[in-house]
């Protein structure tokens, strides 16, 4: 079963190799051509001693150290070459797959981010892709190459004499079954290795990012002994493989010293028969040179384990779901976004929890405003979410202007729905970029021309001005500021469906006045859908949608629900005393 799953993990990265195989085929041609001039260079020693020095033929011996100068050469230059392409290949490769992982990350499904670690997806496609590098520059070439090697040996030394090549040759099998040996061992530590760094990764991105409730709420101590259990555990890994190795190599010098000493022997033994002093210094280097290909595919092996458990990481994030599914109705493409927006009976559950919405239907009339209310878990960004298909529901359909929403691309939907959050996420840049940051082919001019009529020109000095460099996440900035930046992002666009998700929550009651004013332009002539926490701020909505746990209990104007005797009268007197309130 590891065997098959192994070659499907190698059949995925071939894919990503195959593109570069002319090169690899020249890498492969090269360390070759360098082996055989290795190869050859103990021939070439034998046949200096044996016919140029012991027959004191000074001749003959000027043209053999012409030749070993020769193959010097010829072996520099194949390796130079061979290892400068080999690392641009593997480079060009890790770029591919890095890019490819990028593009995945996204075009997954919004509860693939709900379900994993920001940590874990970071050494995914970080360190995961990184930890191929040492295969992709030479692993697979020189694996192939070294078992070339392996045979122009053997080759060149049963030619010399079969008795010493056979006896040079009893470590194979050795080498063989001490490989088998040590492999499952190294595979598991490789996976560990890469588990706890993807953990460790995750309580780092948690150190960096929550250090001011940290330091406030004194968890630096738990913090602390999180990371030394993840670092104690990344140590276990790293000893299972050190172990592995430390009698792995150990035993590897054991078996070729005992060949070397069998070789001496039958040299010992042999004396009446005709052995020449160039034969024994032949066999010396070969022996020498048949345990350095031994050991560099033992490296490789390391190199291997180490990309296997990367490879699966990796391919298990390839093969996550994408976002984008098939056309699951009939139907043609949206072409008009301006139109009745209609949840037909539709079914929606998150992964693993209770079933939100079942059999619900809702509408939203088009050029209207309508509000969202309701109880923390009742559906209001569910709602949101649906539409703008960062989830998709389980059954029923989702209707505009009676075409499906499932028969349409992600990008055009996304390209006809503006949204304003609660938690606006700004990007490291400038103001200016930030503000611009859904089309940035706007100007500068015109960006202060809008901040001039909205009256907020003053606010955005205040902040530092368009040319403020804002670092990450936009730290520094208050959240009223935020959702100003995010507001005026919207402001620059004229898209027929806006969402606000109590977008003047955190602004002062001077810019939140400036903000509901230029809201009736913003939203004129546009399908608007608020999702409302503080009800004093949706009066003037043309309907108000009240939910609660994924139904609806009450629909209708202000003032029309604040006649019933219901759960929003309840609420919005709940509130207006909660904030009369000193």
């Amino acid at each position: 079963m590891g065997f098959k799953n192994d070659k499907k993990l190698f059949l995925m990265l071939y894919v990503y190799v195959k593109k570069y195989k002319r090169f690899l085929w020249l890498s492969l041609f090269l360390i070759c051509m360098g082996n055989t001039m290795g190869v050859v260079q103990p021939y070439l020693v034998r046949e200096s001693i044996d016919e140029g020095i012991t027959r004191g033929d000074l001749v003959f011996l000027k043209k053999t150290i012409f030749f070993i100068f020769f193959v010097l050469i010829v072996n520099f230059l194949s390796f130079s070459f061979y290892q400068y392409l080999i690392e641009l290949v593997g480079q060009k490769i890790l770029i591919d797959i890095r890019h490819k992982m990028h593009e995945k990350l996204f075009r997954l499904n919004r509860d693939y981010f709900d379900g994993h670690f920001v940590g874990d997806i970071l050494s995914k496609i970080v360190s995961d892709v990184e930890a191929l590098k040492g295969f992709l520059a030479g692993g697979i070439v020189s694996i192939v190459s070294e078992i070339l090697r392996l045979v122009f040996i053997t080759v060149a030394m049963l030619f010399l004499n079969v008795y010493l090549g056979l006896m040079t040759l009893l470590i194979v099998p050795g080498f063989l079954l001490l490989t088998y040996g040590v492999r499952k061992s190294l595979k598991i530590g490789y996976q560990g290795l890469r588990k706890t760094n993807a953990e460790i990764n995750h309580l780092l991105d948690e150190g960096i990012n929550g250090i001011r409730e940290i330091k406030f709420y004194n968890m630096s101590r738990k913090m602390l002994e999180e990371m030394g259990g993840a670092n104690q555990s990344y140590f276990k890994s790293s000893i299972k493989i050190n172990y592995s190795y430390s009698f792995y190599f150990p035993s590897m010098e054991l078996l070729s010293s005992g060949a070397l000493i069998g070789i001496l022997l039958y040299v010992h033994y042999s004396l009446g028969y005709s052995v020449s002093i160039g034969n024994v210094f032949a066999y010396f280097l070969y022996a020498n040179m048949i345990f350095n290909p031994l050991r560099t595919i033992v490296e490789k092996m390391n190199i291997f384990q180490a990309t296997l458990a990367a490879l699966e990481r990796i391919s298990h994030f390839l093969g996550e779901k994408m976002e984008e599914k098939e056309i699951l109705v009939e139907g043609k493409e949206i072409d008009d976004f301006l139109q009745d927006i209609e949840f037909k009976k539709i079914s929606f559950s998150y992964p693993n929890q209770k079933i939100l919405f079942e059999n619900f239907s809702l509408t939203f009339k088009k050029g209207k405003k309508t509000a969202l209310v309701g109880e923390t878990g009742s559906g209001k960004t569910s709602i949101v979410k649906l539409l703008c298909r960062l989830y998709e529901i389980d059954g029923g359909d989702i209707l505009i202007g009676g075409e499906s929403l499932l028969s349409t691309p992600l990008k055009i939907i996304r390209k006809n729905i503006s949204i304003v959050s609660q938690n606006p996420f700004l990007f490291s840049g400038s103001l200016f970029e930030n503000i611009r940051f859904l089309n940035p082919n706007i100007d500068e001019n015109k960006v202060r021309s809008l901040c001039t009529e909205l009256e907020v020109l003053p606010f955005i000095e205040g902040m530092g001005g368009f040319e403020r460099r804002l670092g990450e996440e936009g730290k520094g900035l208050s959240g009223g500021q935020k959702q100003l930046i995010a507001y005026l992002r919207v402001m620059l666009e004229d898209k027929p469906i806006v969402i606000l998700d109590e977008a003047s929550s955190q602004v002062d009651s001077h810019l939140e006045k400036l903000i509901e004013k230029s809201s009736e332009k913003l939203l004129r002539g546009k399908t608007a859908i608020i999702i409302a926490h503080r009800l004093s701020t949706i009066q003037s909505v043309d309907e108000i949608i009240v939910l609660k746990r994924g139904e609806i209990v009450e629909r209708g104007g202000h003032r029309e629900l604040l006649k019933k005797d219901g759960y929003y009268k309840k609420l919005y007197f709940l509130q207006s005393i909660m904030e009369k309130t000193p």
